[in-house]
């Protein structure tokens, strides 16, 4: 950051050791901590590939192969990123453009934690998707919910 002259209060000019925006090194550091975490690769990867993904205006066969390519890389750590907000939209891009077989890898590799699925802030919204795309799975999402109905009534995302 530039030094400020305390008499005149105006600002020295940046040295090439200051280059680059204060937004440019935020981001840096944004990226830095992520790649910390260790899912930090595989949300960085997804979330570039979701761009794509995501455009309506996409090819049917281009958006088949990047599906592909998403799920080869989500397989095995769905659950470990359904809770984070960011990833949360990835999953339910999948959920909603992918075929059946990838749909049903989703909902499958999730079964067991809809619960905590419905508790969590971002989580709910992929457990919307799977009753909507996932018509296999209903009646395992139901009942799942069998004897925890009184208890997510009164939680404050549940009861959404």
């Amino acid at each position: 950051m530039a030094a400020v002259d305390k008499k005149t209060f105006k600002r020295e000019p940046q040295t090439t050791e200051d280059a680059g925006s204060r937004g440019q090194q935020q981001k840096r550091q944004r990226v830095e901590r992520q790649k910390a975490q260790p899912t930090g690769e595989l949300k960085i990867d997804a979330r570039k590939l979701w761009e794509v993904l995501r455009r309506g205006d996409l090819d049917a066969e281009v958006r088949k192969v990047k599906m592909k390519e998403m799920m080869d890389m989500l397989r095995g750590h769905i659950k470990e990123v359904t809770f984070k907000h960011d990833m949360s939209r990835v999953v339910q891009t999948c959920l909603k453009y992918g075929n059946d077989e990838q749909r049903s890898e989703i909902a499958a590799e999730l079964n067991g934690s809809y619960v905590d699925l419905s508790r969590s802030q971002y989580g709910r919204y992929i457990l919307m998707r799977i009753l909507k795309y996932c018509p296999k799975f209903r009646d395992e999402v139901i009942k799942s919910f069998y004897g925890h109905v009184r208890k997510l009534v009164r939680h404050k995302e549940a009861a959404h």
